[in-house]
């Protein structure tokens, strides 16, 4: 999964659970979703290549449940 990939589910996850609007998340608007993310973007570049410690806190930082 790449970094745009991972930010988009996670976005689209948001969308599900009511954290955000659900027409909100889509590749043309992800500029706006990185500036709202307070981890670093190799917290994101590491969740995207797999690294379970850094997936965990970037869901956590999302406001998602570490488990889906």
């Amino acid at each position: 999964m790449n970094l745009d990939e991972l930010a988009l589910a996670l976005w689209k996850e948001q969308a599900e659970l009511g954290i955000c609007d659900a027409d909100e998340p889509s590749p043309e608007l992800l500029g706006d979703w990185w500036s709202n993310r307070t981890l670093p973007r190799e917290e994101y570049e590491a969740a995207s290549r797999g690294d379970v410690a850094a997936l965990v806190r970037v869901r956590t930082e999302a406001g998602l449940p570490v488990f889906r």
